[in-house]
């Protein structure tokens, strides 16, 4: 039985010391990623749809992925990058199914470039009031953060 009981404690042990050293890794650590200036266009009336905008700063040693987003009173969200159709010459939107951030780089998402479609909003939205998303990492660690309504 003494033997049974060691071999518990000591594959508790074991446990124990890997999830600490992997909550403690600087690539699974979210205060490395920094957040700046997150809004979301007020949408046209009657339409149920808008872009979001921030800047995603990488402030960790290791690259970070992010596999998704998804936002309280909508349908779906996701991230887009706008281009220019080389045949048509049209404006164009593809979805980001992935993003990655190199160590001490960072991405603007703007309008006419990368940023955030929340398609099937299911409430009435105002200037000034507060959406809040949910980043989701390829490790599948999730950022909280809150966009506010703007002009």
């Amino acid at each position: 039985m003494k033997s049974f009981t060691r071999k518990i404690q000591a594959i508790i042990f074991f446990f124990l010391i890997s999830f600490f050293s992997i909550s403690c890794s600087d690539s699974h650590n979210l205060s490395h990623v920094e957040i700046d200036n997150a809004y979301i266009k007020l949408p046209l009336k009657g339409i149920n749809s808008s872009a979001g905008y921030l800047t995603l700063k990488n402030k960790s040693k290791n690259s970070i992925e992010l596999s998704g987003i998804s936002c309280e009173a909508s349908d779906t969200s996701s991230f887009h990058d706008t281009y220019i159709n080389k045949y048509s010459g049209m404006m164009s939107m593809t979805k980001l199914d992935k993003l990655s951030i190199e160590s001490g780089y960072e991405i603007s998402f703007k309008p006419g470039g990368k940023h955030l479609m929340i398609e099937g909003l299911s409430t009435a939205i105002n200037l000034g009031d507060v959406i809040s998303c949910t980043i989701i990492f390829s490790n599948a660690y999730r950022l909280p953060i809150e966009f506010e309504i703007r002009k």
